[in-house]
């Protein structure tokens, strides 16, 4: 290794026996068999692109103020790069780069349970408790601003162990699903980690179902949603919602969490809230946020704990941003997950899922340094 190869060149006036010396060396080191590291300074190589077999190139840059180490692959001789941008750390003074964000298909999936401390709820992540200073503080309404690429797929991982986890310590669930996600998305995949019966037990998922019309014009459940209800095809802890009035499904949605024992974890996707309302439209905005500073409330006053999911595109997002008691951002460097903290203000840190046993799942927050 040779470092740098700036200062060895320096020290040659003509370029052009800086071009001979280059070549000399190119062919020196495949003659002999021999692995060379030229490392430079200067990102314009010259001659040397068309000499070496390869070409990295390690830089860093801000996102939000914090620094982000990146790797380049330029140029690989004989081998075809399937994926030239990995962000990396030297946390700890290891180099380590980060894997895209993934999922494990394990039949029996099973992960540790992190107790809760006194005061907290734990995320499920020990990395996340530790930097929360023992987890989700009990009253904390706490949100996560989510992009709409795979980092979507890092919130829902965020929630999705946070879920398991709390059942696992036998806490109560309550979910109004992002759109697009109902029971039985949540069933699919919570009920794999905790079994059907603390499946059934705890956790409670809110629907907003189909309506249709009876003679007197009255708007109730269409008979196939009460069937699949019935049968248990929605799951029997499936609690349906009208859709109608916002305060009037959110007011209900607190009333059964005010029977429940705390602490209760509480899941929201706002774009339910925002787009499924017609809120905009119908010009509500305000009696939203309205509900959900009560709803804020009633989670400090009875001790628990709030996770709302927001995305840029709503029109909410500000307002629900100001009333969190912690705002986390949700966003994505090179295909892997980033985490960091808005409020309170931490460092990048990237999520990924580890399968650290057969069939064992592991979440895992790495920082950036």
């Amino acid at each position: 290794m040779i470092d740098s190869w700036d200062a060895v060149i320096a020290q040659v006036e003509d370029e052009k026996r800086v071009v001979a010396l280059e070549g000399a060396i190119a062919e020196l080191v495949r003659q002999a068999r021999i692995n060379l590291v030229l490392v430079s300074e200067n990102m314009s190589v010259g001659t040397l692109d068309y000499m070496v077999d390869g070409i990295v190139v390690m830089r860093s840059f801000d996102m939000d103020y914090r620094m982000i180490r990146e790797l380049e692959i330029k140029k690989l001789r004989g081998i075809r790069i399937l994926r030239h941008k990995y962000p990396f750390t030297l946390h700890g003074g290891r180099f380590r780069s980060f894997p895209e964000f993934r999922f494990y298909k394990v039949k029996n999936p099973r992960t540790k349970v992190l107790s809760n401390t006194e005061g907290y709820v734990s995320t499920g992540i020990k990395e996340f408790d530790e930097l929360l200073g023992g987890g989700y503080r009990r009253g904390g309404f706490i949100v996560f601003d989510v992009g709409s690429d795979i980092s979507a797929w890092g919130g829902l991982t965020i929630f999705g162990f946070s879920i398991v986890n709390a059942v696992k310590n036998k806490n109560y669930v309550v979910c109004l699903p992002f759109s697009g996600r109902g029971e039985r998305y949540v069933r699919s995949h919570i009920m794999s980690f905790v079994g059907e019966d603390a499946y059934n037990r705890y956790v409670t998922v809110f629907e907003i179902c189909e309506l249709e019309k009876t003679e007197s014009g009255d708007e109730v459940l269409c008979e196939e949603v009460k069937k699949e209800v019935e049968l248990g095809v929605r799951g029997g802890n499936v609690i349906p919602l009208m859709g109608k009035s916002i305060e009037d499904d959110l007011s209900m949605v607190r009333k059964y969490i005010g029977g429940l024992d705390p602490p209760v974890l509480t899941i929201i996707g706002t774009d339910v809230i925002e787009h499924l309302y017609r809120l905009e439209e119908r010009g509500k905005l305000s009696d939203a946020i309205k509900e959900l500073t009560a709803y804020a409330l009633q989670t400090r006053a009875r001790g628990d704990v709030t996770l709302v999911r927001i995305t840029p595109e709503l029109k909410m997002a500000p307002q629900i941003m100001e009333m969190a008691s912690a705002c986390f951002r949700i966003t994505t460097i090179d295909r892997t997950v980033v985490l960091y903290g808005i409020r309170p203000e931490t460092g990048h840190y990237c999520l990924s899922t580890e399968l650290v046993e057969e069939d064992c799942i592991m979440p895992k927050l790495t920082p950036y340094a």
